[in-house]
């Protein structure tokens, strides 16, 4: 009970279990005339601060509603003035920079928990409570806005109720928070097509656009608001984010999310002159990652090939596939993603999935104590969770890779353009020592090991370079570039990293090294800058995030080299006029560094938390990194190292910071103590 903070529901009794008028036994009731007054607590068992709120509470969900079905329901809560405040400010969520909040729901796992009917794919000793968070935390590392959420223990009237996904809504409030503007600027369209709010005007005309086609380059670029040669025409209206529909197509197929398309999909547009299309956000994905067997969803159709209905993604989809220039975009994306150090790599989803089997590894004891036995006399147990757990580990993560991109290139979707001349297999990544690299693709092939460009400035193979005869061997750090002879010339450069688990440092090694959040020329030079102290190993980077008051996830494959630094910024234009060019920038943050204090949480690209802290205008924090010409650095030498204790920060010796390298700035103190508290 202790392993996770408790939210405690209280509402009368008759609110909850009347048989006319209550909550649960009415649970199939839908509409606003089932939402009733409710008090909400999070307790914290380590006694940090957690919140009461006055809210609205009704049952949420579709099929969970019915009892037949599932016997344990899920929640939501709704803030509004008629019952206290109009919303929930609270910072709920680590990894989220939101603190504002108009709707919460308690989701109760549903078809992947043990309180549910057993129906083909799922049958409950496969329950993980874990399917659903896991396709959200992946979208949100793939850099994209998605529904954050935390696990919690339930109380209805101080009953114990079995453990939850306390969770985001995204609707109309979620969106102004998260993507800009305000709640009535959004159009939603979601699951059968169902307008959510605002109107179907800009949907319909993109699905009428759709429907007649888009194979040619002036369909493809219209839905985009573009003309035919890609550049952006002011004068169309931008009906599709075709890079949010591929990333989350590219998500479920791999996935193979079998209760989707046909319905649980939900899509926004922010209309107006800043509108970027129509996105897509995932939502109720517990039917995915659950079989290995599995080829099509439930409307029968192949993962990677489905086409409807029309109101849906999988119609868009379907639609671009017939355009050359779609594929070739989907291909380069799907690639990157599945292969070398991408997001969508077996050691990233495990890394992913491992993080949040370690957030509810005791409490699903709890869970096993309230539900387990609830369809069965023999009760469900951790053991029956750790079976579950153990199979995805060994079996799932490593064995479903091959498969899905077998999916995406059954449907042409998956290759980049170079494969015609060259090869690399494997295409990079963590490898084991002594693992074969080939190339194919012809003869006269050169290559480098160094990530040197192996034709020279002459136009003729460098020194340095070598003609390829066999597989490589990989025994440590090595970047391939390689290219082959043509008759007309060379062919495109290829590349591919590698590294062995002895060169891969742990999350740990990565830390928050420099902050400038008050520059005396204006917010718009504002950095963060992070830091690997590994001294001879790299560290994987590629979507962690940096979260608190500002928020910016890194992007795919990223690799950090040993003590390696890199830099995430609020403006590029205003830091690239006080800095120059040539520095290593790797993401543009959302949200602004408050110059009285803030929040920096830094978060492994598994989700841990490895860093947060708070610096501000009192506790000792240096002067002159608020407005005085200096930046916010990390000193180098002290342990342990601990991010909240400002005594282990001082202002920059250089003005402005030195974002991207150390300024190596000596302390000439005592001890490395700061005896006149002037920050050195």
């Amino acid at each position: 009970i202790l392993s996770l903070p408790a939210l405690c529901l209280t509402t009368s009794v008759s609110n909850l279990f009347d048989a006319a008028t209550g909550l649960y036994p009415n649970s199939a009731s839908q509409g606003t005339q089932w939402e009733r007054p409710a008090s909400a607590e999070l307790v914290f068992p380590d006694g940090s601060r957690g919140f009461q709120v006055d809210a609205g509470l009704r049952i949420h969900g579709g099929l969970s509603r019915q009892h037949w079905h599932a016997l344990k329901h899920s929640f939501r809560l709704g803030f509004s003035r008629e019952y206290g405040p109009s919303r929930l400010e609270f910072p709920l969520f680590d990894d989220s920079r939101v603190t504002s909040f108009n709707e919460l729901t308690l989701r109760a796992s549903s078809t992947d928990g043990w309180a549910v009917e057993n129906a083909e794919p799922w049958t409950r000793p496969k329950a993980t409570y874990l399917r659903d968070p896991w396709m959200k935390d992946t979208q949100q590392a793939m850099g994209w806005p998605c529904g954050h959420s935390r696990y919690v223990h339930l109380f209805l009237n101080g009953i114990y109720w079995g453990q939850y996904n306390l969770a985001e809504r995204t609707e109309a409030v979620w969106l102004s928070e998260n993507e800009g503007g305000e709640p009535e600027d959004y159009d939603i369209i979601k699951d059968v097509g169902e307008l959510e709010g605002g109107n179907r005007v800009a949907w319909d005309q993109m699905v009428s656009l759709a429907r007649n086609g888009l194979a040619s380059d002036v369909a493809y670029g219209r839905i985009e608001g573009r003309r035919p040669d890609g550049s952006r025409d002011p004068d169309l209206p931008v009906y599709l984010d075709v890079d949010s529909l591929i990333d989350y197509m590219i998500l479920h197929i791999y996935s193979g999310a079998i209760d989707w398309p046909n319905h649980n999909w939900w899509s926004a547009r922010r209309r107006g002159a800043s509108s970027r299309g129509f996105r897509f956000y995932t939502w109720d994905q517990e039917i995915s990652n659950i079989s290995l067997t599995a080829t099509t969803t439930y409307t029968g159709e192949a993962f990677e090939a489905v086409s409807g209905p029309q109101d849906s993604p999988a119609f868009l989809y379907a639609k671009l596939r017939a355009n050359a220039r779609f594929r070739q975009r989907f291909a380069a994306r799907a690639t990157a993603l599945t292969s070398g150090f991408g997001i969508l790599t077996p050691a990233q989803n495990a890394a992913r999935w491992e993080r949040r089997q370690t957030e509810i590894d005791h409490s699903i004891v709890a869970e096993s104590a309230r539900w387990g036995d609830s369809r069965q006399a023999s009760p469900l147990r951790r053991s029956h969770w750790l079976a579950e757990m153990n199979w995805m580990r060994n079996t799932y993560w490593p064995q479903l890779h091959s498969i899905a991109v077998g999916r995406l290139r059954r449907v042409g979707l998956y290759g980049l353009p170079e494969d015609s001349a060259i090869l690399i297999t494997p295409r990079g990544g963590v490898v084991s020592s002594g693992t074969l690299v080939a190339l194919t693709g012809g003869p006269e092939i050169i290559w480098t090991a160094d990530g040197r460009y192996p034709v020279g400035p002459t136009g003729e193979p460098g020194p340095w370079a070598q003609p390829y005869f066999s597989p490589i061997p990989i025994v440590g750090p090595t970047e391939i570039r390689a290219r082959r002879r043509l008759a007309d010339g060379w062919s495109p450069l290829v590349g591919a990293r590698f590294l062995t688990p002895a060169d891969v440092a742990s999350e740990s090694a990565l830390e928050v090294s420099e902050v400038h959040y008050h520059p005396v020329s204006g917010d718009q030079e504002q950095f963060v800058e992070i830091h690997n102290r590994a001294a001879s190993r790299y560290a994987l980077v590629g979507g962690a995030r940096i979260s608190g008051g500002i928020d910016c996830v890194l992007s795919n494959a990223c690799v950090l080299p040993p003590d390696g630094r890199a830099v995430l910024l609020r403006n590029p234009l205003g830091f690239e006029a006080r800095y120059g060019g040539g520095r290593p920038v790797i993401g543009q943050f959302l949200g602004a560094l408050g110059h009285g204090g803030d929040r920096i949480h830094l978060i492994a690209s598994s989700g841990r938390m490895l860093e947060q802290f708070q610096y501000g205008d009192e506790g000792g924090w240096p002067i002159l990194a608020d407005g005085g010409g200096a930046s916010l650095t990390r000193r180098r030498s002290l342990q342990p190292r601990d991010p909240a204790d400002s005594s282990q920060w001082r202002p920059s010796g250089v003005a402005g910071g030195t974002p991207g390298w150390d300024d190596g700035a000596p302390f000439f103190g005592v001890a490395d103590a700061d005896a006149d508290a002037d920050g050195w």
